[in-house]
């Protein structure tokens, strides 16, 4: 499976909800020997994603106010890998909005 496969693709947990669509991809490498493996191991999705990567959550970055002001009221979800039950069209989950870490 590739990246672009899941980068911006909806996300819809199992009681239907969509949480958006996947900013990025946090990934592990792994190396036996001479082979190298890299695994997926969470997804990050949701409007808030996009704006924790850039840092605007942080409280030392600066930045225009209104983006500052967004940033803590947008929500943004971590998705562990183990989670996801199909990729397709959208991403189907195997758990409820509940379940899921939220971001920031």
């Amino acid at each position: 499976m590739r990246a672009s496969e899941i980068l911006g693709r909806h996300v819809v947990t199992s009681d239907g909800r969509d949480i958006g669509t996947v900013f990025d991809i946090e990934a592990d490498i792994r190396t036996d020997g001479a082979v190298s493996e890299i695994r997926v191991v969470r997804l990050l999705a949701g409007p808030a994603a996009s704006i924790l990567r850039l840092g605007f959550r942080r409280r030392d970055m600066g930045g225009p106010i209104g983006v500052r002001f967004l940033a803590h009221r947008l929500r943004g979800f971590a998705v562990e890998w183990r989670q996801v039950e199909e990729v397709g069209d959208v991403i189907s989950l195997g758990v409820d909005l509940d379940e899921l870490e939220t971001l920031g």
